[in-house]
């Protein structure tokens, strides 16, 4: 029997948006990507929405303990910039 390797890709993204909600217990993550696209009308390259490249669903803990969790790591990143400084 073959064994099936789990083939996720990472995705880049330059933009996000998001659902909170404590009383359906779900947060939802969508990542964008946003790139200028080019009109052949204008000769030149105009904004475009992002397309979206992943989206996440999680319980509202889960997500709380994120936000937590990435917020001490950016403050941690900040400190060791400034004593860098």
């Amino acid at each position: 029997m073959d064994k099936i390797k789990d083939k996720t890709t990472a995705q880049y993204s330059n933009g996000f948006s998001f659902l909170l909600s404590r009383d359906s217990g779900e947060a939802v993550i969508a990542f964008t990507q946003n790139q200028p696209e080019f009109s052949p009308e204008a000769g030149k390259f105009q904004d475009a929405s992002g397309r979206e490249v992943a989206t996440i669903i999680m319980p509202y803990e889960l997500a709380k303990q994120l936000c937590e969790n990435m917020r001490a790591a950016i403050d941690n990143e900040e400190a060791k910039a400034i004593a860098r400084s």
